[in-house]
């Protein structure tokens, strides 16, 4: 098998899957255990020693328990984390 992860001994923790939110950025969400995994770009990043990215973590709600698809990403955000629509 050629699978990069056994040659660098990786150890895979889950799966995510992008999507856009409503202003168009792309971001990725997945699923670990009970908790909802939610990746965005930094919008508030104004130097180098700023962040990429930021990782959010939510409790899943009944309806995805069972399902690995993401929900939009107006459901997505939790409440209070601020949008990811800036470039910067």
């Amino acid at each position: 098998m050629n699978d990069p992860a056994t040659k660098n001994e990786l150890i895979e923790i889950t799966g995510l899957w992008s999507g856009k939110t409503a202003s168009g950025e792309t971001y990725f969400s997945g699923s670990l255990g009970r908790a909802r995994i939610l990746i965005f770009k930094n919008g508030f990043k104004t130097s180098d020693k700023h962040p990429d990215y930021r990782m959010y973590i939510t409790k899943r709600k009944a309806k995805d328990e069972g399902n690995s698809a993401t929900a939009s990403a107006e459901e997505s955000v939790p409440a209070g984390m601020p949008d990811s629509g800036s470039d910067s």
